[in-house]
């Protein structure tokens, strides 16, 4: 759980090294049986997508920043990630209010201190830590199929490129805020993949 300033710093920080670390791995040969592929799931950027919209939906003065951009966005007005919920006695720490606020309680609802109110819990996260799965996990399994599509379908080996341009796709259609495209969601459509004809 990140409270301080700092916290936030870091998991940028470490986020960012996953990615070097998956955008530099030498795969082992097939016959040595290590590792082929790492691949990243961005799903620090699609909770983030979902928290900056909620924050704005319950009344915090933000501003969407473009996700799509690679550097910096995260740490573009992010002080209301550290505004804390304090009206659940039973947690070690205080949840951060966009996480589980979905509209307040009381008026006025101040969005300027970290107490801010009393508020019913969205559908997002019941207790600041655990993401609910009946809300984002068909996103998220939806995500590591397509990831596991981009090296395990069709035949044969694939190129690099061709395994980051599909990584990529995979998180900007499954881990963000944009909507699902309807034609994938037919009977003839198994994720990432489209079937022989």
């Amino acid at each position: 759980n990140v409270l301080t300033p700092t916290d936030w710093d870091r998991i940028i920080e470490i986020n960012e090294i996953v990615r070097d670390i998956a955008r530099s791995w030498n795969a082992s040969s097939p016959e040595d049986g290590g590792v082929q592929w790492v691949m990243v799931q961005e799903f620090g950027n699609f909770t983030n997508q979902i928290l900056w919209h909620n924050a704005q939906h319950i009344g915090y003065n933000v501003t969407i920043p473009d996700f799509t951009k690679t550097d910096g966005w995260e740490k573009q007005g992010s002080e209301f990630l550290l505004h804390r919920y304090q009206h659940i006695k039973r947690m070690r720490s205080a949840p951060s209010i966009p996480m589980v606020c979905a509209y307040h309680i009381e008026q006025p609802f101040s969005t300027k201190n970290e107490t801010a109110g009393q508020c019913f819990f969205n559908r997002i996260s019941r207790d600041g830590m655990h993401w609910c799965v009946e809300t984002i996990g068909s996103r998220y399994s939806a995500s590591i199929a397509c990831l596991l599509g981009c090296v395990y379908n069709g035949e044969g080996s694939h190129s690099i490129a061709e395994v980051r341009s599909c990584e990529q796709e995979c998180n900007d259609r499954f881990m963000s805020l944009v909507p699902i495209d309807e034609g994938w969601i037919d009977a003839d459509t198994t994720i990432f993949s489209k079937p022989n004809r």
